[in-house]
């Protein structure tokens, strides 16, 4: 059934969104709006809810069912700079392909204008089970 269905949404690539019912078309908007929660879906982004719409850029040509993303971001410093770009083209790519079954991500440009070091809290963890006692054997808060 996997085939069959990648079949089919192979032949509405080849024929630009045609369908035995009719054409069927993507708006821009909704490129971005996958593109937004791709970008939601990574832990490493520092989110800026003012500059959402400034940092995705989509081209595409007229008539194609393929685009280039570009993306300005701020990311959280937890591993490398080079690792999370790639995670981000990544999921970018994969959720625009599998959510429209139409469109082509040709490239995935990431721009890193930034980078947050995450704060470190300076008490440290202790797990439910384990009581913090005082001097006096009582137990702490």
């Amino acid at each position: 059934m996997d085939q069959e269905k990648d079949r089919d949404l192979q032949a509405m690539k080849e024929k630009q969104g045609e369908t035995q019912f009719g054409v069927v078309e993507i708006s821009d908007s909704v490129i971005y709006d996958l593109v937004n929660v791709a970008l939601g879906k990574i832990d490493e982004i520092v989110y800026d809810s003012k500059n959402t719409k400034k940092s995705i850029s989509i081209e595409r040509k007229n008539g194609e069912n393929a685009v280039a993303v570009t993306v300005n971001i701020k990311v959280y410093l937890t591993k490398s700079v080079r690792q999370i770009a790639e995670t981000v083209q990544q999921t970018i790519k994969e959720e625009v392909e599998g959510m429209t079954g139409l469109i082509d991500v040709s490239n995935v440009s990431v721009n890193i204008l930034d980078v947050e070091i995450p704060k470190r809290t300076e008490e440290p963890e202790v797990p439910d089970d384990e009581m913090i006692v005082d001097d006096n054997g009582d137990e702490v808060q």
